[in-house]
């Protein structure tokens, strides 16, 4: 397999494992980029809550791709790359 496959596999797994909610938090707010206020207001909660769910999906996420052998590679190589 491609290695791009086997990354876009492992990462696909990675979003499977959370649930709806915090992925589509953690995409609101880190990918789109969407300020805190308006991503807690589209999902029904209070600042503070979408604050809170938002640092544990990061950390969650952190967690999967560390424990992910190709994932981690992934990122000690763009590490290295200075990205």
């Amino acid at each position: 397999m491609p290695r791009c496959a086997r990354w876009c596999v492992a990462i696909t797994a990675c979003w499977d494992r959370l649930g709806a909610e915090a992925r589509s938090l953690y995409i609101a707010r880190t990918i789109d980029g969407q300020p805190l206020e308006a991503v807690a207001a589209a999902h029904g909660l209070s600042v503070s809550t979408a604050q809170r769910r938002l640092l544990r999906t990061t950390q969650r996420i952190a967690a999967l791709v560390d424990g992910d052998p190709v994932l981690a590679a992934y990122v000690r190589e763009r590490e290295s790359e200075g990205l």
